[in-house]
């Protein structure tokens, strides 16, 4: 038999293997014997082969069998049985036969996979630490770095999938943990002194690997667009004879100035990328107070100095969009991956199988969508690269290691309520689905019919629109009895789709889609149009607000994918916690609410945000800000003119941090007067607020710079 074997022969001798197997069936010890010669990702694709084709092997098994049907039936139910009660890390191939000292040595290779994996976003994180790491720059939210990297990581399962594969393809190969003998393993010391052992041999062998620059982070370094400097402010006064009394000597007037010094120009990281993932790193302006004056004297006269800085710095407010590239990861399997003794670069006719086997063992591992049989066929007579671009249409990332998104832009929030209500859908449901397709639209194809992935003849595949309907999903399947239209078993519709917006049409083939913003047309392209359609989908899939197996099966039914499902939950969940967090309800809710949607397009201006002028505008200072807030839930601080900090603090009642609900109010000594600052506490140890620096924003109250002002004053203005 030839060294490497197709995944068909594979499971061809598995069932070969069945057939002496079968007189045996009931003992299971044989079974079980078979079965450990055998590889466990050949049963994974058995499985996969049976659970695509069980009806037509059963036809022929009917058909040729005949009475023996119940029999080669109970063997593959056995088989299935055994394949799922085998531990996904088993790199000894050996299921339940394994010893303890081999469990231990599995346990390890796992962990330091996992933790070899750490390796990436580390060094992100660290570039990002390195771009601020002068005294004068605000110091950058841990919480923000690390989710960052979480967002930034590459699945376990890649090197895992490599792994199996060399071991599954080359009958010669001899897997490297067959050089270690059984260990003692009786005693909890022993078992540590081996897996310590094991952990420095395991990890020195995947050197090769994770020391690969296919598999370090690409940073692109330059400098800020903009530049930066600080404004030095000197206020000088000197003395001179009193005007009453030329004996008595009396400070005459201020002078002021201010001067400008543009600081050094510096390296920041642009962008990154890890693998398949990759973003643009956001900056946005700062501007600080102006520091504590220096005062000197100089002969006659006394001179104070403080400095501003005017900065470009990370935007720690929100993650990351970070896109997923499907072809950049099918490619890294099949042909760019580092070689060596522990992997072997996947065959194009084993693509498919593999990545089935990255979902069993990391169910984070990103989703592919593509033409699996034309991938093949393509691969056998042209280049392979060239293929995967053309037969990958899509994916879905699979939150590597957190959760995958940004945070949605407010001024989308009164969409996503007023979809939530007409259809009974959860609104942050809709926002992480937004997130989670387009990126909240940053993707061109969300609003651009002309853009998107084409077959050979110039033909639109795949989804479309802002929330990406499949064509025949937005317009209704009943087109594909419509001989107007050319129309594909996956919901492709050849040619063009304008006619998607009529809701004639949608009427006629029994489609979802719909007219959100009541124009006459329903949009797939228009943001309104394409989420009011998404809530209308998963309101017809059985979707029920507080029911968790109704909103998976409602999600499953838009993606059949369960790590999708999974991810919008997961995003949805940090959406709805940073409003609700099971404590937010009535006027509270309403609060944050209206403060969200002032985030990311306003502007701070001292003593703005009094007038409508104002508000139509986006202008504000913090105390005018947190006044408009409150009035949209309910709740007068009086008049704009009367209100500041110093009268809003007079409202309510003092809390500790600790008894801080959502909707609270936090005060903070930004100027070296007390409680000169204020915003509105939103849970998760997050607040909003109108500051100098970026207008209405979100930060982490244990932020270095938030807990450098706190003074511990927290009141509760709401039942």
């Amino acid at each position: 038999m030839s060294e490497n074997k197709d995944s068909q022969d594979i499971a061809k001798s598995v069932m070969d293997g069945s057939k002496s197997a079968g007189k045996k069936v009931l003992g299971g010890k044989n079974m079980l014997k078979m079965l450990s010669k055998g590889s466990k990702f050949a049963l994974k694709m058995l499985k996969f082969i049976m659970e695509k084709i069980v009806l037509v092997i059963l036809k022929a098994v009917i058909g040729f069998f005949g009475p023996y049907v119940l029999l080669v039936i109970g063997i593959i139910i056995l088989l299935l049985l055994v394949i799922d009660s085998i531990d996904v890390f088993d790199i000894h191939q050996e299921g339940g036969k394994r010893e303890e000292s081999q469990i231990l040595f599995d346990e390890t290779v796992l962990e330091v996979v996992k933790n070899r994996n750490e390796e990436g976003p580390t060094s992100i994180r660290n570039a990002l630490r390195e771009t601020q790491n002068d005294s004068l720059y605000p110091s950058i939210s841990e919480s923000w770095l690390y989710q960052t990297g979480e967002l930034m990581k590459i699945s376990y399962a890649v090197p895992s999938i490599l792994h199996y594969y060399k071991n599954l393809k080359n009958e010669n190969y001899r897997p490297w943990h067959k050089d270690f003998d059984v260990r003692d393993v009786s005693t909890e010391a022993l078992k540590q002194k081996v897996k310590n052992d094991f952990t420095k041999v395991i990890s020195k062998e995947w050197d090769y690997f994770y020391s690969d620059s296919t598999y370090e982070p690409d940073l692109v370094w330059g400098t800020p667009p903009k530049e930066e400097y600080k404004e030095i402010r000197t206020t000088r006064r000197c003395l001179r004879p009193s005007a009453n009394d030329p004996d008595e000597m009396e400070y005459g007037p201020e002078t002021e100035s201010i001067q400008k010094v543009v600081l050094p120009t510096r390296e920041i990281v642009l962008s990154m990328t890890l693998l398949y993932n990759s973003a643009d790193v956001p900056y946005k302006d700062y501007e600080s107070d102006w520091s504590s004056e220096e005062v000197k004297e100089s002969g006659d006269c006394e001179v104070k100095k403080s400095e501003k800085y005017f900065l470009y710095i990370l935007d720690d407010g929100a993650p990351p969009s970070v896109t997923f590239s499907p072809t950049t990861l099918v490619s890294f399997l099949t042909g760019t991956a580092p070689e060596g003794k522990l992997t072997q670069h996947i065959r194009p006719v084993d693509v498919e199988y593999t990545l089935d086997l990255g979902k069993e063992v990391d169910p984070a591992f990103p989703s592919v969508v593509m033409d699996f049989p034309k991938f093949i066929k393509c691969a056998q007579k042209s280049d392979v690269l060239g293929c995967i671009t053309e037969f990958v249409t899509g994916g879905s990332s699979g939150f590597g290691g957190s959760i995958n998104g940004m945070w949605y832009p407010a001024n989308y929030l009164a969409i996503y309520q007023a979809a939530g209500d007409k259809y009974k859908v959860d609104w942050w449901i809709l926002a992480s689905i937004h997130g989670q397709e387009t990126g909240f639209s940053s993707n061109p194809v969300a609003s651009d019919p002309s853009k998107g992935s084409k077959d050979a003849n110039g033909n639109f595949v795949g989804a479309v629109g802002h929330m990406q309907f499949m064509p025949m999903t937005w317009v209704g399947w009943g087109v594909r009895n419509d001989p107007a239209y050319d129309t594909s078993d996956l919901g492709h519709i050849m040619g063009d789709l304008s006619f998607l917006k009529e809701p004639s049409n949608i009427r006629k083939y029994g489609g979802f889609g719909v007219d959100g913003d009541g124009d006459g047309l329903a949009d797939p392209w228009n943001l309104q149009d394409a989420v009011f359609s998404a809530a209308n989908y998963l309101s017809r899939s059985g979707y029920r607000p507080g029911n968790e197996e109704s909103i998976k099966n409602a999600l499953h039914s838009y993606n059949q994918d369960w790590s999708y499902v999974s991810e919008v939950l997961a995003r949805g969940s940090m959406f709805a916690g940073n409003f609700a967090n099971g404590e937010v309800g009535g006027n509270r809710q309403t609060i944050i609410n209206a403060g969200m949607t002032w985030v990311g397009n306003s502007r701070y201006v001292l003593g703005g945000g009094r007038t409508d002028r104002d508000i139509n505008n986006y202008i504000c200072d913090c105390s005018s800000f947190v006044r408009w807030a409150y009035y949209q839930g309910g709740y007068d601080f009086g008049k704009p003119s009367n209100t500041n900090t110093q009268t809003i603090k007079k409202h309510g009642r003092a809390v500790s941090l600790n008894q801080a609900q959502p909707g609270d109010l936090i005060f903070w000594d930004t100027t070296g007067y007390k409680d000169s600052h204020v915003g509105i506490y939103i849970g998760s140890g997050k607040w909003i607020g109108c500051n100098t620096s970026s207008g209405v924003a979100v930060s982490n109250v244990d932020s270095d710079y938030w807990m450098s002002k706190f003074k511990g004053h927290v009141r509760s203005i709401l039942p």
